[in-house]
């Protein structure tokens, strides 16, 4: 094979042509067609992407060939789809998911989500369980101070409400429960 043929397959390939048709021309093995395309230096495609100019996702950070509608990769245009914004990531933030079952109808802001055994509203966040009521006392109010519980004075233990929390101690807690009332604590 002559060195202008060895040019000739390298940049019909460059150019977008498959493989099998440059080598079907040809008349040679699609194998050899490959080295001589690599030995010209040409960076040879992924499998199963196909031939021709790619063009990158029209999202400024994302590095994936665009795949057609809107000019997006498949990542983003399946937010586009669900979400109307390709740049919305796939879950919504730990605030907005505790915002969107709070139920704040009343003086008691009701979760409607998960609840523990207990009755304490209940959410994940990083790998493990939180109680919604001191993550939303938390956000709101400051951090729970070291040693102490938050007291529900509603006694509804749904209500997240930061205005009805109060830190004590758990012998407090327990004093002011029901476990108190039934065991007649002062």
């Amino acid at each position: 094979m002559t060195d202008t043929q060895k040019a000739t397959i390298a940049d019909r390939y460059a150019s977008g042509e498959t493989l099998r048709a440059i080598a079907s021309a040809l008349g040679v093995d699609k194998s050899v067609a490959r080295r001589k395309v690599m030995a010209a230096g040409v960076r040879l495609r992924p499998r199963g992407r196909p031939a021709g100019p790619q063009m990158p996702c029209a999202v400024a950070e994302c590095w994936s060939a665009a795949r057609g509608e809107h000019g997006l990769c498949n990542l983003h245009r399946q937010r586009m789809r669900k979400h109307g914004d390709p740049r919305r990531e796939r879950w919504p933030s730990l605030r907005e998911r505790v915002e969107a079952r709070i139920d704040r109808s009343g003086e008691c802001w009701v979760w409607t989500g998960v609840r523990s055994g207990g009755g304490y509203g209940q959410v994940w966040a990083r790998r493990r369980m939180r109680l919604v009521h001191r993550y939303v006392y938390e956000q709101l109010v400051g951090p729970v101070p070291e040693g102490l519980v938050l007291d529900h004075l509603c006694r509804n233990r749904s209500c997240c409400n930061p205005a009805h929390l109060e830190p004590v101690t758990t012998a407090e807690n327990v004093r002011r429960g029901l476990n108190g009332v039934l065991r007649g604590a002062a």
